[in-house]
């Protein structure tokens, strides 16, 4: 059997995607037919959360397309990728709000890195609004990964 490669990091979720229907074809196994999500969740230990953001974009055809997403959030909130997290937010002084658009990875880093002080961290997942007490939040993240906070 011929061991798979993923691809590169700059090849992207789609490449690796098209290489692993081609790896099961050589060694006769069966061609994966995967829903998006359960695409990318196998995935995702192949790509950075940069690239898992931008995967997960391009399967769900009713959000803002990525380019005009780091357009608007370049221009008008906050983003922040390293090797182990990604996001994209905007603040909101008026509410004292963090609102959390896209993210991946290390979900704990996100609440540690933030810029400004805030008294809420929200955002969507799977349709359902959460909005969590941000302070709170630092704390755990603190108490259970060691991340130096700032304090609000």
């Amino acid at each position: 059997m011929i061991p798979f490669k993923p691809a590169g990091p700059i090849e992207g979720a789609a490449h690796t995607m098209e290489r692993y229907k081609e790896y099961c074809a050589i060694n006769g196994l069966p061609s994966p037919e995967l829903t998006d999500d359960e695409r990318l969740a196998g995935m995702a230990k192949w790509l950075t959360p940069f690239q898992r953001a931008k995967a997960w974009n391009e399967a769900h055809p009713e959000v803002l397309p990525w380019p005009a997403q780091l357009a608007y959030y370049g221009a008008h909130g906050f983003i922040w990728s390293s090797p182990t997290a990604f996001v994209l937010a905007t603040y909101d002084q008026e509410e004292s709000e963090w609102f959390v658009g896209v993210a991946a990875g290390n979900w704990w880093e996100l609440f540690a890195i933030a810029p400004h002080p805030a008294k809420w961290a929200c955002f969507v997942r799977r349709g359902v609004e959460h909005r969590w007490d941000y302070s709170r939040i630092q704390k755990l993240a603190n108490k259970r990964y060691g991340l130096l906070t700032k304090e609000t």
